[in-house]
């Protein structure tokens, strides 16, 4: 099994098309209509922080303090499509001030550690970020919504054995996501 990260500039619809990917996991809202969909889980949005952020000493994150406070973000699909936070946001006619944004998820926790930004994501990546890291997580304003991750594969693997499992097993990761 490869993994690869998709960043704006690829082309995963096409990738599908041509059998150079088999399935892509995503968390943007409206996937491709084109594509065989599966929602795999909806999950809450929390706020992730280092120990010395100022939220660490808070029981709930305000909408007025998540404005307020610095963020960290991954970088945007495109101009057009900032992402499933920021499209909530801006549905509501709000924006939080993005201070950096970074194209590798793996690189946040360690920029959160000795920062004064807040990273806004899915309750499972806080809980595991927290369970190896000095990190805490709040929930976030219901204005930040929720995020649904879906997964895609092209018609072409619809019947396909390997494709089938595969995406059996993605599934079943996030069925026993769902009760963590």
């Amino acid at each position: 099994i490869l993994v690869r990260a998709i960043d704006q500039a690829y082309d995963y619809a096409g990738a599908l098309e041509r059998d150079e990917l088999d399935a892509v996991i995503s968390n943007w809202p409206g996937p491709p209509q084109h594509l065989k969909t599966a929602r795999l889980l909806t999950e809450e949005v929390v706020c992730l922080f280092g120990p010395e952020h100022p939220f660490a000493s808070l029981d709930t994150v305000t909408l007025d303090d998540y404005l307020a406070a610095g963020h960290l973000a991954p970088l945007a699909r495109s101009k057009a499509d900032p992402g499933p936070i920021d499209s909530q946001l801006a549905a509501a006619g709000l924006k939080r001030d993005i201070r950096v944004m970074v194209p590798e998820f793996n690189l946040i926790p360690h920029m959160l550690m000795n920062g004064q930004l807040v990273f806004t994501s899915s309750a499972n990546f806080a809980r595991y970020q927290c369970s190896i890291l000095p990190l805490a997580s709040l929930p976030a304003p219901e204005e930040c919504g929720t995020l649904d991750f879906y997964l895609l594969w092209h018609e072409r693997a619809q019947a396909d054995a390997r494709n089938t499992w595969l995406r059996q097993q993605i599934i079943a990761v996030a069925r026993s996501l769902n009760s963590v």
